[in-house]
């Protein structure tokens, strides 16, 4: 428990003096509460299990190497290293190399590692639940009714204020609501909050104000409950702001909190056709194609493409207003490489697609992913999807596909080796090439 508090206190000084860590306090406060009732249980009762307590130790991979605390928004960087962003990118304000490794960086790209975010937020979630309502002492239940009276106070600022205190109550429900889980479930909770919130979207016009806007749609859309009142109460509003936003005239901050947020107001199923009604899809492309902002806003608004175009109706309008070129760009230049083919498979499903790719060439470059060493099973997978959706539109692709394979024997190699779908395929193409050569050398 010592060393938990002791992490736990360095989570708050890390921090400057009015940007606190909320949940680092309330555990450090958690942790004195329990040390407290061992010390006056320890001469009436056996020294309790560190875990009883609620506070298992994580496991060592959910640290950050850097900064030795739970990583909150785990990255990979260029050497393959996983660290927090926050560390990793105060590192690499001074040093380009890779603080582990050592190695130069060919690039500060920061691309984020979903797995291991997903495996430490299961992690707390389990842990959380186990913490004994004794220890507690119901500070909990005292904190969520604080926390409800300050944010219903910074809406009321934020409503009818002057312009200075709307300033300030933006930027403290912007911290509030990345670093407090409980404050984003409050946006749900409170009636008439995210009406509040949005109203304020039209009526401000400051560049700073719309960023911090855009940063508290994005935090509080991350909470599911929340996320399906944003739509319910101001759906239509919402998108139209972040549409706006995505345009590569405003800060790559703007563009990457509105691509983070349609990513999540994307995986509301009733609510991915009015998204595709709204024409998002020409700016989500532009954030594709805009590579001086950065992979995070790319891979945002990759997902969002890929979750819009679920609906069959979302496809037809993605590949009318020209997605082949950009995403078939990304896997040019390898960058995306998995959610890029992931939409690419996805969209060849329909002939004005494949007809759109096959007017690019874009058969070499799927060839050329195939004999790649470093292409992953699933992009072979996929790879082959689309040649084989290619092969069954139009004859001349046939004929395309049977002289590289005649040259390098890669879809072979494929039956050899290849998933089971990809193995289908493959063994699909092979055949129809059989028989094409067959009708035409009669």
């Amino acid at each position: 428990m010592k060393k938990e508090l002791q992490r736990a206190v360095e989570a708050i000084v890390e921090e400057d003096d009015d940007d606190c860590d909320l949940e680092a306090t309330e555990r450090a406060i958690r942790t004195l509460c329990a040390l407290k009732d061992l010390k006056s249980m320890q001469n009436h009762q056996p020294y309790p299990k560190f875990g009883s307590l609620g506070f298992a130790e994580p496991p060592q991979e959910f640290k950050c190497p850097l900064s030795g605390i739970v990583m909150e928004f785990p990255v990979v960087v260029a050497s393959g290293q996983t660290l927090d962003e926050k560390s990793i990118r105060r590192w690499l304000e001074t040093d380009r190399s890779c603080p582990m490794t050592k190695q130069e960086l060919p690039h500060c790209d920061l691309i984020p590692n979903l797995s291991v975010k997903k495996m430490i937020m299961e992690w707390n979630k389990l842990h959380s639940a186990d913490t004994p309502a004794s220890i507690v002492d119901k500070k909990e239940e005292h904190t969520t009714y604080s926390n409800e009276e300050h944010l219903m106070e910074l809406l009321r600022r934020l409503s009818c204020s002057t312009d200075n205190q709307d300033r300030d109550a933006v930027e403290q429900i912007r911290k509030l609501t990345y670093k407090s889980p409980s404050f984003r479930t409050l946006f749900g909770k409170i009636e008439g909050a995210i009406p509040c919130l949005i109203q304020s979207v039209g009526i401000n016009h400051d560049l700073m104000m719309q960023e911090d806007l855009l940063a508290i749609i994005f935090n509080i859309s991350t909470d599911e409950d929340v996320r399906n009142k944003i739509v319910a109460d101001c759906g239509a509003s919402v998108i139209s702001f972040l549409i706006t936003s995505l345009g590569s005239e405003n800060s790559v901050e703007m563009s990457r909190h509105a691509a983070a947020a349609l990513n999540e107001l994307s995986k509301v199923d009733s609510y991915k056709t009015k998204i595709g009604e709204s024409g998002v899809f020409p700016s989500l492309f532009e954030v594709l194609r805009f590579r001086e902002g950065n992979l995070f806003s790319s891979r945002d608004a990759a997902l969002a493409i890929l979750n819009l175009c679920t609906v069959i109706q979302n496809r037809e309008r993605a590949i009318s207003d020209g997605a082949v070129m950009p995403v078939y760009e990304m896997i040019k230049d390898r960058i995306l490489i998995d959610e890029m083919l992931d939409i690419l498979a996805m969209l060849s499903r329909h002939q004005k697609a494949v007809e759109d790719m096959e007017g690019i060439g874009i058969l070499h470059c799927l060839f050329d992913l195939l004999k790649e060493s470093s292409t992953t099973e699933q992009n072979k997978e996929n790879c082959v999807a689309i040649i084989h959706a290619m092969c069954m539109s139009n004859r001349r692709n046939l004929r395309n596909v049977d002289r590289i394979e005649n040259g390098y024997e890669i879809l072979s190699q494929v039956v050899r080796t290849g998933t089971s779908r990809a193995k289908r395929k493959a063994t699909d193409i092979l055949n129809r090439l059989s028989k094409f050569v067959y009708l035409h050398s009669a």
